[in-house]
Protein backbone atom coordinates (compact mmCIF):
# COMPACT_ATOMS: atom_id res chain seq x y z
CA UNK A 1 0.00 0.00 0.00
CA UNK A 2 1.06 3.64 -0.86
CA UNK A 3 0.97 4.68 3.18
CA UNK A 4 3.12 1.56 3.84
CA UNK A 5 5.71 2.69 1.00
CA UNK A 6 5.88 6.19 2.01
CA UNK A 7 6.61 5.00 5.78
CA UNK A 8 9.15 2.44 4.73
CA UNK A 9 10.89 6.55 3.13
CA UNK A 10 10.82 7.96 6.25
CA UNK A 11 12.41 4.94 8.12
CA UNK A 12 14.88 4.29 5.67
CA UNK A 13 16.22 8.00 5.27
CA UNK A 14 16.06 7.79 9.19
CA UNK A 15 18.47 4.90 9.09
CA UNK A 16 20.58 6.54 6.24
CA UNK A 17 21.53 9.04 8.90
CA UNK A 18 22.30 6.48 11.35
CA UNK A 19 24.67 4.94 8.90
CA UNK A 20 26.48 8.88 8.36
CA UNK A 21 25.94 8.98 4.52
CA UNK A 22 26.69 12.00 3.40
CA UNK A 23 25.16 14.99 2.10
CA UNK A 24 25.50 17.16 -1.21
CA UNK A 25 23.30 20.13 -1.63
CA UNK A 26 25.92 22.24 -3.85
CA UNK A 27 27.82 24.15 -2.68
CA UNK A 28 27.30 22.72 0.65
CA UNK A 29 28.72 19.00 1.45
CA UNK A 30 27.72 17.56 5.27
CA UNK A 31 28.76 14.48 6.34
CA UNK A 32 25.71 13.06 7.50
CA UNK A 33 22.22 13.80 6.88
CA UNK A 34 21.52 14.72 10.46
CA UNK A 35 24.51 17.42 10.21
CA UNK A 36 22.44 18.89 7.45
CA UNK A 37 19.55 18.75 9.13
CA UNK A 38 20.94 20.47 12.08
CA UNK A 39 22.73 23.33 10.30
CA UNK A 40 19.15 23.90 8.75
CA UNK A 41 17.50 24.19 12.45
CA UNK A 42 20.34 26.26 13.82
CA UNK A 43 19.77 28.93 10.29
CA UNK A 44 15.84 28.62 11.27
CA UNK A 45 16.49 29.24 15.19
CA UNK A 46 18.72 32.86 14.09
CA UNK A 47 16.02 34.32 11.74
CA UNK A 48 13.16 34.44 12.92
CA UNK A 49 11.04 36.71 10.90
CA UNK A 50 14.05 37.64 8.92
CA UNK A 51 14.82 37.79 5.08
CA UNK A 52 18.05 36.05 4.71
CA UNK A 53 21.39 37.30 3.65
CA UNK A 54 25.14 35.75 3.37
CA UNK A 55 25.87 32.35 3.99
CA UNK A 56 22.95 31.66 5.43
CA UNK A 57 20.90 32.80 1.93
CA UNK A 58 23.37 30.55 0.28
CA UNK A 59 22.44 28.06 2.60
CA UNK A 60 18.77 28.20 1.95
CA UNK A 61 18.93 28.47 -1.50
CA UNK A 62 20.95 25.47 -1.64
CA UNK A 63 18.43 24.02 -0.36
CA UNK A 64 15.36 25.28 -2.16
CA UNK A 65 17.36 23.89 -5.51
CA UNK A 66 17.59 20.21 -3.62
CA UNK A 67 14.03 20.33 -3.73
CA UNK A 68 11.93 17.95 -6.34
CA UNK A 69 9.43 20.69 -6.68
CA UNK A 70 11.91 23.67 -6.88
CA UNK A 71 10.26 24.77 -9.77
CA UNK A 72 6.84 24.78 -9.20
CA UNK A 73 8.06 26.93 -6.23
CA UNK A 74 9.49 29.65 -8.19
CA UNK A 75 7.08 29.63 -10.88
CA UNK A 76 6.01 33.60 -9.52
CA UNK A 77 9.46 34.06 -9.96
CA UNK A 78 12.13 35.28 -7.05
CA UNK A 79 13.07 38.11 -5.27
CA UNK A 80 14.82 36.39 -1.80
CA UNK A 81 13.98 34.28 0.93
CA UNK A 82 12.92 34.02 4.54
CA UNK A 83 12.61 32.35 7.68
CA UNK A 84 8.93 32.98 9.02
CA UNK A 85 5.80 30.50 10.91
CA UNK A 86 3.71 28.01 9.20
CA UNK A 87 0.16 29.06 10.44
CA UNK A 88 -0.95 25.39 10.36
CA UNK A 89 1.70 24.25 13.03
CA UNK A 90 3.29 27.22 14.54
CA UNK A 91 6.89 25.80 13.77
CA UNK A 92 9.86 28.02 11.88
CA UNK A 93 10.19 26.90 8.38
CA UNK A 94 11.74 28.70 4.88
CA UNK A 95 10.06 30.67 2.43
CA UNK A 96 10.46 31.75 -1.00
CA UNK A 97 9.47 35.60 -1.95
CA UNK A 98 8.22 35.79 -4.89
CA UNK A 99 8.60 38.52 -7.43
CA UNK A 100 4.02 38.18 -7.36
CA UNK A 101 1.97 36.48 -4.61
CA UNK A 102 2.26 35.38 -1.42
CA UNK A 103 5.40 33.33 0.39
CA UNK A 104 6.07 29.58 -0.58
CA UNK A 105 6.89 27.19 1.57
CA UNK A 106 9.96 24.78 1.48
CA UNK A 107 10.31 22.35 3.35
CA UNK A 108 13.65 21.74 3.72
CA UNK A 109 12.88 17.87 5.27
CA UNK A 110 11.39 17.38 1.92
CA UNK A 111 14.47 18.62 0.03
CA UNK A 112 17.28 16.36 2.40
CA UNK A 113 14.79 13.41 1.80
CA UNK A 114 13.82 12.80 5.73
CA UNK A 115 10.48 13.07 4.42
CA UNK A 116 8.40 12.10 1.32
CA UNK A 117 7.50 14.67 -1.66
CA UNK A 118 4.61 12.75 -2.90
CA UNK A 119 1.38 13.84 -1.33
CA UNK A 120 -0.19 11.80 1.49
CA UNK A 121 -3.30 11.37 3.15
CA UNK A 122 -1.66 12.74 6.16
CA UNK A 123 -1.13 16.42 4.72
CA UNK A 124 -4.07 16.11 2.67
CA UNK A 125 -6.54 15.75 5.40
CA UNK A 126 -4.39 17.80 7.49
CA UNK A 127 -5.50 20.51 4.98
CA UNK A 128 -9.06 19.42 4.45
CA UNK A 129 -9.62 19.75 8.23
CA UNK A 130 -7.81 23.27 8.59
CA UNK A 131 -11.02 25.83 8.60
CA UNK A 132 -13.25 22.96 11.05
CA UNK A 133 -9.57 22.97 13.10
CA UNK A 134 -9.86 27.18 13.24
CA UNK A 135 -13.11 27.30 14.01
CA UNK A 136 -13.14 24.94 16.94
CA UNK A 137 -10.76 27.23 18.52
CA UNK A 138 -12.01 30.47 17.80
CA UNK A 139 -15.52 28.87 19.26
CA UNK A 140 -13.33 27.92 22.52
CA UNK A 141 -11.95 31.32 22.97
CA UNK A 142 -14.67 33.28 22.15
CA UNK A 143 -15.62 33.96 25.77
CA UNK A 144 -12.02 34.20 27.12
CA UNK A 145 -8.99 32.08 28.16
CA UNK A 146 -9.36 28.69 27.99
CA UNK A 147 -8.04 25.92 30.59
CA UNK A 148 -5.55 23.56 28.76
CA UNK A 149 -6.78 19.65 28.32
CA UNK A 150 -3.77 18.10 29.87
CA UNK A 151 -1.88 20.17 31.66
CA UNK A 152 -4.58 22.80 33.13
CA UNK A 153 -3.07 25.89 32.67
CA UNK A 154 -4.85 28.63 31.39
CA UNK A 155 -4.67 29.51 27.71
CA UNK A 156 -5.02 32.69 25.68
CA UNK A 157 -5.88 31.93 22.03
CA UNK A 158 -2.21 32.98 20.76
CA UNK A 159 -0.96 29.94 22.81
CA UNK A 160 -3.36 27.22 21.97
CA UNK A 161 -3.40 24.42 19.68
CA UNK A 162 -6.32 22.18 18.69
CA UNK A 163 -5.36 18.75 19.81
CA UNK A 164 -7.24 15.21 18.78
CA UNK A 165 -7.56 13.62 22.00
CA UNK A 166 -6.94 9.95 23.07
CA UNK A 167 -7.83 7.19 22.13
CA UNK A 168 -8.05 8.58 18.53
CA UNK A 169 -5.02 11.07 17.54
CA UNK A 170 -4.75 12.05 13.81
CA UNK A 171 -2.41 9.47 12.62
CA UNK A 172 -4.62 6.57 13.87
CA UNK A 173 -7.65 7.85 12.49
CA UNK A 174 -5.67 8.43 8.61
CA UNK A 175 -4.37 4.42 9.10
CA UNK A 176 -7.71 3.19 10.23
CA UNK A 177 -9.10 4.93 7.28
CA UNK A 178 -6.49 3.43 5.39
CA UNK A 179 -7.29 0.23 6.37
CA UNK A 180 -11.67 0.58 6.11
CA UNK A 181 -11.63 2.39 2.36
CA UNK A 182 -7.96 2.44 0.61
CA UNK A 183 -5.89 5.65 -0.16
CA UNK A 184 -7.66 7.53 -2.12
CA UNK A 185 -6.36 9.71 -5.14
CA UNK A 186 -4.43 12.79 -4.06
CA UNK A 187 -2.40 15.56 -6.16
CA UNK A 188 0.13 17.96 -5.25
CA UNK A 189 -1.09 21.77 -5.79
CA UNK A 190 0.99 24.36 -4.98
CA UNK A 191 2.56 23.94 -1.71
CA UNK A 192 -0.61 21.70 -0.40
CA UNK A 193 -1.29 18.15 -0.92
CA UNK A 194 -5.28 17.48 -1.75
CA UNK A 195 -7.87 14.91 -2.57
CA UNK A 196 -8.31 14.37 -6.25
CA UNK A 197 -11.98 13.98 -5.83
CA UNK A 198 -14.56 15.86 -3.92
CA UNK A 199 -16.68 12.49 -2.85
CA UNK A 200 -13.12 11.05 -1.14
CA UNK A 201 -12.95 14.61 0.66
CA UNK A 202 -16.41 14.25 1.88
CA UNK A 203 -15.59 10.59 2.96
CA UNK A 204 -12.47 11.39 4.85
CA UNK A 205 -13.80 14.22 6.79
CA UNK A 206 -16.85 12.22 7.72
CA UNK A 207 -14.59 9.70 8.46
CA UNK A 208 -12.66 11.99 11.19
CA UNK A 209 -15.36 13.72 12.47
CA UNK A 210 -17.41 10.37 13.33
CA UNK A 211 -13.84 9.32 15.28
CA UNK A 212 -12.35 12.53 16.41
CA UNK A 213 -12.58 14.07 20.12
CA UNK A 214 -11.11 17.64 19.45
CA UNK A 215 -9.47 19.55 22.27
CA UNK A 216 -7.70 22.37 23.61
CA UNK A 217 -4.24 22.36 24.72
CA UNK A 218 -1.03 24.35 25.42
CA UNK A 219 0.73 24.73 21.85
CA UNK A 220 4.51 23.84 23.73
CA UNK A 221 2.85 20.44 25.07
CA UNK A 222 1.36 19.94 21.78
CA UNK A 223 4.64 19.82 20.00
CA UNK A 224 6.79 18.24 22.58
CA UNK A 225 4.88 15.74 25.14
CA UNK A 226 1.98 14.92 22.87
CA UNK A 227 3.82 14.31 19.72
CA UNK A 228 6.23 12.01 21.64
CA UNK A 229 3.29 9.72 22.55
CA UNK A 230 2.88 6.76 21.08
CA UNK A 231 -0.73 6.50 19.31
Amino acid sequence: MRQREERQHFHSARKSMARSIPVEIPPFSFPTRKAAQTAVQDLLKRNHNKDLVGEDLRLAEAVLKAHPHAAQKLANGYIGMRVAQDPNYNTWCLWVRPVTGALVDVSYQVALGITSAEPTLYTAGRHLLKEAMETKRQVAFATGTVTCAVSGKLLHEGDAHVDHAPPWPFDKIVRSYVEAHGIPSLRHEGTQDLFSEPSDAERFRAYHDGLAQLRIVDRRVHLSELRRTPS
